[in-house]
């Protein structure tokens, strides 16, 4: 019945008649000089594929389209919900879990499109056994390569220091070994640099009775990846260790604090230097008002460095055990430094992050001060604000922890993990830290209670957790996945 009453309609329009319409019209030919009739014109369809996809926070998706119908098979993409997506149809899911949609409109008939469903799923908040090490790690670094694996550097193994380091690939159980190091240490600490090597700076060997006057190391020296190799670096101004580096945006490394001798009660370097890539050298840079170790050295949005809190020596016996409240600013495009607010609760130990929007926030740490409670570990967090320079409180944490692992996650939350706890014994818990609503939640526990263990953010968003000290002298060998 449609198609006839169509086919009737087309005819009373075109005064012709179309084979196959149900019926011969009027059984003739058309004229000469009768109209041609026009065709009908086609469908525009498009299809997209695939046409559902589940990602992981930041994952990205290429689509392809297929457009029928017409000659011009451009298409116009459009995202609903979350997310973002190339005019090549890259989509790149969002930072938050949900459900989004991707429709690609036909440039040639713009209300055609197709859709595809894309779910978001954020972490589960789990924690994963992948393996563990030959021999435990302590006093040891962990730096991301290009490749997506995590390269562990230096430390205490089984008695004794190693002395070659030790790749963890991502998504496997274990690790391969890796380049032999110049010089074994630990307490050193290492940087990627711009060019994707690794820098190594520092340390000592062991703590002997003989050497507690001597100055612990100045030496350097070079990973790269490409060639899997350890190669000798410039020597330091200043044995160091316990300090800190930090890449600057043009660069250069900044090389903060730290203690230059082997024993105690020895006061922290005040003196700074920065290494070029350019020249391959350390130039002595300009002091810090305090000297300090064991503090955080963070670099903010508008390149300059944020130095927080630490110790003024490393006092065993003689002297007190304070923490500082201080924090200064280096400002590379000066070359000085100046003094900001300082901490409501001095701290050492801690650890620091950045948000979005250039503040910073520090958690944990332990302190000297009376907090009215039975320990010394820090569970009040402040954040400092670029725009006034003042420290305010910043939420809670469940336990107060000190020497633990930071890691922000993509989804901009903070995951720390073990450290000491409220009765200084390494812990096995983490937590989880928002910085939107200032709370945070417990986290799954880790396979070992340990301090001074690793975290770093993979490449796909989880978390691998590495090694420590649990009180044993052989250092953790377990290797976690946060998830």
């Amino acid at each position: 019945m449609r198609l006839s009453f169509l086919c009737s309609l087309f005819l009373s329009v075109a005064l012709s008649t179309l084979t196959g319409c149900g019926g011969a019209g009027s059984g003739g030919s058309p004229r000469s000089g009768d109209p041609t009739p026009t065709p009908a014109p086609a469908t525009v369809t498009v299809a997209i594929a695939p046409s559902s996809v589940s990602l992981f926070l930041l994952e990205k998706q290429q689509f392809s389209t297929t457009v029928t119908g017409t000659a011009d098979t451009r298409v116009a993409f459009e995202v609903v919900n979350g997310g973002s997506a190339s005019t090549s149809g890259l989509y790149v899911a969002p930072n938050k879990a949900m459900t989004a949609k991707v429709r690609a409109w036909s440039v040639a008939d713009p209300t055609k499109y197709a859709e595809a469903q894309v779910q978001v799923s954020g972490y589960a908040e789990m924690i994963s056994d992948k393996g563990g090490t030959p021999e435990g790690y302590d006093r040891h670094t962990a730096e991301l390569l290009p490749d997506g694996s995590v390269l562990l550097i230096g430390g205490w193994g089984t008695g004794a220091l190693h002395t070659r380091a030790e790749r963890y690939l991502n998504g496997s159980a274990g690790v391969v070994p890796a380049g032999t190091m110049v010089t074994p240490r630990q307490g050193h600490a290492s940087v990627s640099l711009a060019d994707d090597k690794v820098l190594v700076t520092g340390g000592y060997d062991r703590i002997t009775s003989a050497n507690l006057f001597r100055e612990v190391f100045k030496t350097s020296e070079i990973y790269d990846p490409a060639q899997d190799r350890f190669t000798a670096g410039p020597l330091m101004n200043r044995g160091r260790r316990e300090h800190t580096m930090t890449l600057l945006a043009d660069g250069r490394v900044l090389v903060v604090g730290g203690i230059s001798q082997y024993g105690p009660d020895f006061s922290s370097n005040t003196e700074s230097e920065i290494y070029s890539p350019v020249t391959g050298r350390f130039d002595v840079g300009p002091s810090t008002k305090d000297g300090r170790w064991q503090h955080t050295a963070t670099r903010l949005k508008d390149g300059r460095v944020l130095v927080v809190g630490g110790r003024p020596n490393n006092c065993a016996a003689t002297c007190s055990l304070d923490a500082l409240k201080t924090a200064e600013i280096f400002d590379p495009a000066t070359n000085k430094w100046s003094s900001t607010g300082s901490l409501r609760i001095s701290r050492s130990g801690h650890s620091a992050g950045v948000l979005d929007d250039g503040r910073v926030v520090i958690f944990g740490g332990m302190t000297n001060e009376d907090q009215n409670i039975r320990t010394q570990q820090v569970a009040q967090v402040e954040v400092w604000d670029p725009a006034t320079g003042k420290f305010t409180d910043f939420g809670t944490l469940h336990v107060g922890r000190t020497f633990h692992a930071l890691v922000r996650l993509l989804d901009g939350r903070f995951l720390l993990a073990n450290g000491y706890d409220e009765v200084e014994y390494p812990s096995a818990t983490t937590e989880i830290f928002d910085p939107v609503t200032q709370i945070a939640t417990n986290g799954p526990n880790t396979l070992s209670n340990r301090f001074r263990g690793t975290a770093t953010l993979l490449s796909n968003g989880q978390v691998l957790i590495t090694s420590g000290n649990d009180t044993t002298s052989s250092g953790v060998r377990y290797l976690e996945v946060f998830r």
